[in-house]
Parts: structure tokens; C-alpha cells; sequence
């Protein structure tokens, strides 16, 4: 189990050498482009309890990985309800509250949830906000270039807040219409595929 940019990647693979404090394992060569970019790989197996994630110490060649560092990780914070990606650059967000105007930069989004960051002087005891996306959807999936615009408006409620240096990290849960998540989760449909296009560029497999 790998992510791209947040996009799940899970394959089946295979040990191929046990040793005291590391193991080797052999998967499709995607991968190895993915643990080069995370450093890490989780691998379950219906004998453990757990997810077993490790650190990637060596890529031998395009398909066999050296793993270290293993340790038991619950199957919940890999693999989620709901697919978390990085959006592109130009999906826009703001959070408004008591009549300011917030400009966030996005961590990752899902079709439940934003993840982000935003200056420190945002007032951390807000907790319901109104929030504003703007993003482009393609009006078919077959036509890339034909886009439109979308924008959300919506209610939100920030479970998540944590100071960091001079910016701060959020959660808002969104409180969306059946068409507003459905718009969402075709955006994020949409990102998926571009993001997988966009591995298979980085190295043939």
C-alpha cells in the first residue's frame, strides 16, 4: 500500500528474504516510484494482526525494496473511507468568520473534509465558519480541455486546529448539499485519474 499525492496505490507483492531487522519485497514496479517519493511502504498480511509499514532502505531494482525500521500501524490510517487527495493549484479556498476573509492553502481534501493551513492570527476558538471553494471540473471526461468552473459555498465546522511556528493547521468538516458533494467528489474523481496519469509519467511500468 502506497499513495501518490494521495491517491491509493495497493498491489499484491511478495517476501523474498527475511533478515534480523529488515525484509525484503518484491511488488510492481509503481512502487518503486511511490516508496521513493514516501520512503515508507505498508504491506498487510492475513497472518498479522496489524499493517506492518517500514522504511524504504534500498530500492535494489524497479521492483525488489528493502524495508527497515518495521513497525505495526493500524489499517485506518492507510486506508480511508473517504480518498484524501492534494487538489491542483487551482482549487482556491477561503474561510470566512465574523466578517474577515481567510485565504488557506490546501493540504489534501476529500469529499467529507478539508485539510489546511492558515496564518497563526486566525482565531483558533472559531469553530463554525462559512466556507468557499473554487475549482474546474471537465465537462466530460473524455475532453480534458472543455472545463467550467465550479464554486461550493457551504457551512463548515473546524474540529481540528493546531499552532505551527507562524501558521497553523486545520480540519473543517463541510456541511455540503447531495449536489455539492457530488460536484466535489467528481473533482476529486477527476484529480485521481491525473494524478495516476501523471506517476506513469514519472517512470514506465
Amino acid at each position: 500500500i502506497n499513495h501518490y499525492k494521495g491517491v491509493p496505490i495497493i498491489n499484491l507483492g511478495y517476501i523474498t528474504n527475511v533478515e534480523k531487522t529488515t525484509i525484503t519485497i518484491q511488488a510492481p514496479i509503481v512502487h518503486s516510484v511511490t516508496a521513493e517519493l514516501e520512503k515508507t511502504v505498508v504491506f498487510r498480511n492475513e497472518f498479522l494482526e496489524d499493517d506492518i509499514e517500514g522504511c524504504v532502505i534500498e530500492i535494489i531494482d524497479n521492483s525488489t525494496l528493502k524495508l527497515g525500521n518495521l513497525k505495526p500501524t493500524k489499517q485506518s490510517s492507510r486506508l480511508r473511507n473517504n480518498v484524501r487527495i492534494i487538489p491542483d493549484t487551482e482549487f482556491k479556498l477561503n474561510i470566512l468568520s465574523k466578517d474577515k476573509k481567510y485565504e488557506a492553502r490546501i493540504i489534501d481534501i476529500s469529499s467529507k473534509a478539508i485539510s489546511f493551513s492558515i496564518p497563526q492570527f486566525f482565531d483558533t476558538q472559531l469553530v463554525n465558519v462559512e466556507v468557499a471553494m473554487r475549482f474546474y471540473l471537465s465537462r466530460s471526461n473524455h475532453i480534458m480541455m472543455d472545463r467550467m468552473v465550479e464554486r461550493i459555498n457551504c457551512n463548515g465546522n473546524i474540529i481540528k486546529f493546531e499552532i505551527e511556528g507562524s501558521t497553523a493547521k486545520g480540519l473543517v468538516f463541510l456541511d455540503l448539499s447531495k449536489k455539492q458533494e457530488n460536484a466535489l467528489s467528481r473533482y476529486i474523481y477527476q484529480r485521481a485519474l491525473d494524478l495516476i496519469k501523471e506517476l506513469k509519467k514519472l517512470k514506465k511500468y
